[in-house]
């Protein structure tokens, strides 16, 4: 699958330091790969980030804008994103995983755009950027998600070694720097991508949501 060109005209680049953010998603517990949790237990839409098909995180919705913006003032170049595992494969089950990046080059506010589509239907929820002053949406220019067997498996012993003493979990705030960064990297320089296969299986639950969304218009 070919990833989605869009319109970069009003983006902004992204001036940044070599430093990466572990961000640690939900991901579906009915997929083998560690996709974005694209619907709940009961078939309803849920994650729609990041969007893989695009190489953009908060343009589709503004689903974490605190913690995008906040990357953003932190000027971090990689977005690292990883998961304690509770997919289809019981091999992996509770394994710390790194298992992509995004490398943000462009961002842009999109909090006006979010605001607009909440008007247009004020029946939905509305946007956790409503009492924001802005929500940036990024860009990557390069991104890669691996399968399980190429994802970057992460312990205790490992952010030892990157200097951190506390005990691996999902809350932590994981800045990655220096040789951390380039081994993280280096990994998945040497894996190959399987980005497309990431998107076959989100487009399949979207699929299965589509019937159900054509009955209601």
């Amino acid at each position: 699958m070919t990833r989605k060109e869009i319109d970069l005209s009003k983006w902004r680049n992204y001036v940044s330091k070599e430093s990466g953010i572990l961000f640690f998603a939900e991901t579906s517990n009915q997929a083998t790969l560690p996709v974005r949790n694209q619907i709940d237990d009961e078939g309803n839409a849920l994650d729609w980030e990041p969007d893989y098909e695009t190489g953009t995180y908060g343009l589709r919705t503004c689903q974490s804008p605190k913690t995008i913006n906040s990357i953003v003032k932190a000027r971090h170049r990689y977005i690292l994103f990883a998961t304690r595992y509770n997919g289809l494969d019981l091999e992996y089950k509770d394994k710390y995983l790194v298992y992509g990046y995004m490398r943000i080059d462009k961002t842009i506010d999109t909090r006006d755009r979010h605001m607009a589509a909440y008007l247009r239907n004020p029946d939905l929820p509305p946007p956790a950027c409503l009492p924001l002053k802005e929500s940036i949406a990024l860009w990557a220019g390069e991104q890669k998600f691996c399968s399980l067997a190429d994802s970057f498996q992460l312990t205790d012993e490992v952010i030892a070694r990157w200097g951190y003493s506390k005990k691996l979990t999902r809350q932590m705030k994981l800045v990655v720097e220096g040789e951390g960064l380039q081994e993280i990297l280096a990994h998945f320089a040497s894996k190959p991508d399987s980005t497309d296969e990431y998107i076959g299986t989100v487009q399949e639950f979207i699929s299965a949501l589509q019937p159900e969304e054509d009955e209601e218009e």
